[in-house]
């Protein structure tokens, strides 16, 4: 199912636009992603494929995924997660597996069509609202055993450790 069936940008964006919020699109190759690029849309705006996505990770304050694996880079914010897969069995079924249960790895609200995607974001976003908390706070748990932002300097000293790297501090 093509997600132009599925949402009206225009009235997407003025949703947005009446509440305040920027919606910063970065797709695969979904057409309302090139539909957005190609229009000017006042609240709706298309992230560069060839960019480093996660800088903008950084600064929203709502993800809104379909069934990516940007959700478990998405739950060291500690911010909400909405679920739009509206797609979701056309996926499973005809092009490929998830590499996780969906039901159990999906800490957040799913919305189907656009009524209840703008109705999440609003209570997300608008009213402040964040029922699913305590489900991402349990599945960052179970999939991070280190959450202290130093991964990446434990990997480093390991490979310099075992010799895979050579030169500068082994940490």
């Amino acid at each position: 199912m093509a997600l132009e069936r599925i949402l009206d940008p225009l009235r997407l964006d003025r949703f947005l636009q009446e509440r305040g919020i920027l919606l910063v699109l970065k797709g695969h190759s979904f057409s309302l992603v090139e539909k957005a690029s190609s229009r000017r849309f006042s609240h709706i705006l298309t992230a560069d494929n060839g960019r480093d996505i996660y800088p903008i990770l950084r600064l929203s304050q709502l993800l809104i995924t379909d069934y990516s694996s940007i959700l478990s880079d998405y739950l060291h914010t500690g911010r909400p997660i909405l679920f739009f897969p509206f797609d979701l069995l056309l996926y499973q079924g005809v092009q490929r597996e998830l590499q996780f249960d969906y039901g159990s790895m999906a800490p957040g609200p799913k919305a189907y069509n656009q009524e209840e995607l703008e109705g999440w974001i609003h209570r997300l976003l608008v009213q402040g609202e964040d029922p699913f908390r305590e489900e991402r706070e349990r599945l960052y748990e179970k999939a991070f055993l280190y959450r202290d932002g130093g991964s990446g300097e434990r990997l480093m000293g390991e490979l310099f450790r075992r010799g895979f790297l050579k030169g500068g501090k082994s940490g």
